[in-house]
C-alpha cells in the first residue's frame, strides 16, 4: 500500500511517545497555556426581557493557536492521539500497576470522549463531548460550510451549550494528555519495552 504523501514514516515506539511530548511541549508554548487562561464560562441571566446567555471564552486568535496544537491529541489518525499512545504505552510496559492505571485512565478518557462535563441534551438528542469538539474543529479549519452553517443556525441558548460541551472537552481532552505524559515519561525514563525486546 502506498503511504500517502505528507504521512509520517511508521515510528518506533521511543520516537512516537518521544513525539507525543514534543507535541504537549508545543501545547505549553501557547499563551492560553503559559497564562493559565484555558477556561470558560457560561452565564444564564433572567430579566424583564427574557433570558440572555452570555459565553465567556478566551481571546480567539490564542484558542486558534492552542486548537490548532491539541487536535493532534484528538485526530484518530495521529501518532500522538491520546487512544493511540495509551495502547503503546499498555502494550509495552511489564509493569502490571502500571498497566492498571493505564486501563483506568483510558476509561476515564473514553467517558470524556462521550461526556467531558455538562450533560446536555437538547430535543432528545445528546451532546457527545468528541462530536460537538469535531463540529467545531471543522468548521474552523477545514471551512466546512455545511458544519459551520449547523453551528451559526443555534439559537443563542442551544449555541451556549455546544459551547460549553465543546469547552469541557478542550479542557479534560488537555488535562487527559498531562496525565498521560506522566506515563509517556516514565517510559522513556527507563519502563520501556521495545517489540524488538519482546521477541
Amino acid at each position: 500500500m502506498t503511504r500517502r504523501p505528507g504521512r509520517p514514516a511508521i515510528l518506533s515506539v521511543r520516537d512516537q511517545l518521544q513525539l507525543f511530548m514534543k507535541q504537549l511541549n508545543a501545547l505549553r508554548t501557547t499563551r492560553l497555556w503559559r497564562e493559565q487562561r484555558v477556561h470558560f464560562e457560561l452565564e444564564v441571566k433572567y430579566d424583564g426581557d427574557g433570558t440572555r446567555v452570555v459565553v465567556h471564552e478566551p481571546d480567539e486568535d490564542d484558542m486558534l493557536a492552542y486548537l490548532v496544537r491539541l487536535r493532534p491529541f484528538i485526530l484518530n489518525d495521529e501518532p500522538v492521539n491520546l487512544t493511540t499512545v495509551y495502547n503503546v504505552c499498555f502494550r509495552h510496559t511489564l509493569s502490571d500497576q502500571i498497566k492498571a492505571r493505564l486501563t483506568m485512565w483510558r476509561a476515564q478518557w473514553k467517558q470524556i470522549s462521550r461526556r467531558a462535563g455538562l450533560h446536555v441534551v437538547i430535543d432528545d438528542e445528546e451532546l457527545i463531548s468528541s462530536e460537538v469538539f469535531d463540529l467545531y474543529v471543522n468548521s474552523i479549519f477545514h471551512t466546512d460550510s455545511e458544519r459551520r452553517d449547523r453551528l451559526e443556525a443555534l439559537d443563542p441558548m442551544t449555541g451556549g451549550f455546544y459551547y460549553t460541551v465543546f469547552a469541557d472537552f478542550v479542557v479534560k481532552s488537555s488535562e487527559q494528555a498531562v496525565k498521560l505524559s506522566w506515563m509517556v515519561t516514565d517510559a522513556l525514563e527507563g519502563d520501556l519495552v521495545e517489540d524488538a525486546q519482546r521477541r
